[in-house]
């Protein structure tokens, strides 16, 4: 007869296994492992609400106020994440206590993106190891989280690779964007505009822009851009992505966008030519020296 050897994993008590779980959490977002943070996350989540007085008690260490400690937002928004899956009754009252007293600006923008999102206003699933929340409020007929499916076949596996989530929200009348990604919880949010899936020029335009929109938020990702838009060389690098992607997947309509560019600048610099013609010849009464 033969005996079960315990592993190591299996002898501890279930509070180290808490505790070296969140060990080795803590060690992948501080050094940005995504293998050893997904691991580590799995482990905890699959624990459940048990491990939430210990997440507290971590989260209580760090200090967000101090613009000088930015290494810690990785860290911070990681295990505020977490919380946020598994409790969101008690990770709630602290976001607004820690936007209360005040925080650098990285963890005031993480914070108020994960304080958006209610769990049960969402249709979730998993496409190419991605979460995909679509809000409840988009109509299923405009078949959204398919198209998005669809598009993220059309991008390299490795380019995907550490993406957690991908929300599809409607828009709001304070949304200034189209789409963003979230450097720190590795998420990217796309703002759903397109209607039902009965066609028309207006859904198809839309459903093209989404299609661009998503291929520029995952090239910030596959750049580890971490500002938001806010550096020109990297919203360049960003668009460079996105228009490669589009140009393989629409190599007809690529062409033609860009035959009309082209034809739009030659117009631009015909006009300009005969405006600057009309301002420096003089008028028709005027006297010649």
């Amino acid at each position: 007869m033969q005996h079960h050897r315990a592993t190591p994993a299996e002898r501890l008590t279930p509070h180290e296994q808490i505790s070296s779980s969140l060990k080795r959490l803590k060690q992948g977002l501080l050094v940005s492992s995504l293998p050893i943070t997904d691991r580590a996350y799995a482990e905890l989540f699959a624990i459940g609400p048990p491990i939430v007085p210990f997440l507290l008690a971590e989260l209580d260490k760090i200090d967000v106020s101090n613009p000088e400690r930015g290494e810690l937002v990785p860290l911070f928004m990681g295990l505020m994440t977490l919380l946020h899956d598994l409790d969101e009754t008690v990770s709630r009252p602290f976001i607004d206590r820690v936007l209360a007293e005040g925080c650098i600006s990285g963890v005031e923008s993480g914070l108020t993106i994960l304080k958006r999102h209610h769990s049960s206003r969402f249709r979730q699933t998993t496409v190419h190891g991605i979460e995909i929340w679509e809000q409840e409020n988009i109509p299923e007929s405009s078949r959204a989280t398919e198209y998005v499916s669809r598009w993220l076949s059309n991008v390299p596996p490795g380019d995907l690779a550490g993406i957690s989530r991908l929300y599809l929200v409607t828009s709001q009348p304070t949304f200034d964007f189209a789409g963003y990604y979230e450097h720190y919880l590795s998420l990217i949010l796309i703002v759903w505009k397109a209607g039902p899936q009965k066609w028309s020029p207006l859904n198809w335009l839309e459903r093209f822009l989404h299609e661009a929109t998503l291929y520029h938020e995952v090239g910030h990702h596959f750049h580890q851009h971490a500002e938001r838009g806010q550096v020109p060389e990297q919203e360049e690098e960003a668009v460079a992505y996105s228009r490669q992607i589009m140009r393989q997947q629409h190599p007809v309509l690529w062409f033609l966008v860009r035959g009309l560019r082209i034809a739009y600048n030659v117009l631009l610099r015909f006009a300009g030519r005969i405006v600057r013609g009309r301002l420096t010849r003089p008028p028709s009464g005027a006297q010649r020296r």
